[in-house]
């Protein structure tokens, strides 16, 4: 019954979602992640718009190269969960390239202001080169559905750095 429902639901367009079930007493939670890869100024303001009274619930993740040049674009994120995609939307397999491109983004989002402490690699890939950078750099969480699809939160290995899954 739910893949049916499913499918007629995006054969109208929709968009299907659904919240991962916690054990009580715990609660599940929804967040929607917004990677901005490039700048289109209209599609940059529907978005925020569509947002409007749902801030607290999205996470915008930004490549440094593609806002970088926008200040006032990066200004409009000030007060919402703000993370790095790095400076270039690459992910690298050594670990010396990615602490360089990560530390490069963040640097540009701190400079407008803004506050990130979480990360999500550009097309979803993980290597152990990139959880070693965001380790040194003391990343909080990231999340890659390379490594974490449809699961629960973990810590990798013995990483510190909370893997948060993708659906």
């Amino acid at each position: 019954v739910m893949d049916a429902l499913r499918e007629l639901l995006e054969s109208y367009g929709g968009i299907w979602l659904r919240v991962a079930p916690f054990p009580f007493p715990y609660r599940s939670a929804f967040t929607m992640r917004i990677d901005h890869d490039a700048y289109q100024p209209a599609d940059f303001q529907t978005v925020l718009c569509a947002l409007d009274g749902w801030e607290g619930a999205s996470t915008h993740v930004v490549s440094g190269a593609a806002l970088g040049p926008f200040p006032e674009a990066l200004a409009q994120l000030k007060g919402l969960d703000v993370a790095s995609h790095g400076y270039w939307h690459h992910t690298y397999r050594t670990v010396a390239e990615n602490l360089g491109n990560i530390r490069q983004g963040i640097e540009v989002l701190r400079a407008a202001g803004l506050d990130p402490y979480g990360f999500a690699a550009p097309h979803g890939r993980y290597y152990p080169a990139l959880g070693a950078a965001l380790e040194a750099l003391g990343v909080a969480y990231s999340s890659e559905f390379g490594l974490a699809y449809d699961d629960w939160p973990f810590f990798p290995g013995t990483s510190h750095v909370l893997q948060i899954p993708v659906h």
